[in-house]
């Protein structure tokens, strides 16, 4: 969110990034279907953990590691 917001700001390279990857958000969505685990790995779109315990504070952190 934040790096679209610096594209509708005008920066240049944010806007890049983020037309670069619509194509890839777009493929992963329906892969999921439309529903993105919590803990998963962008690159291979593999599942590390489905969903959270509620209340352990899983559900307001999230680690993924993006494609380069």
């Amino acid at each position: 969110m934040n790096l679209a917001r610096l594209a509708l700001h005008g920066d240049q390279t944010a806007e890049k990034l983020v037309m670069n990857s619509i194509d890839y958000v777009i493929k992963a969505a329906h892969h999921f279907k439309h529903t993105r685990p919590v803990f998963m790995i962008w690159k291979t779109l593999k599942i590390i953990k489905k969903e959270t315990e509620p209340d352990t504070g899983d559900e307001k952190m999230l680690r993924v590691s993006m494609p380069v």
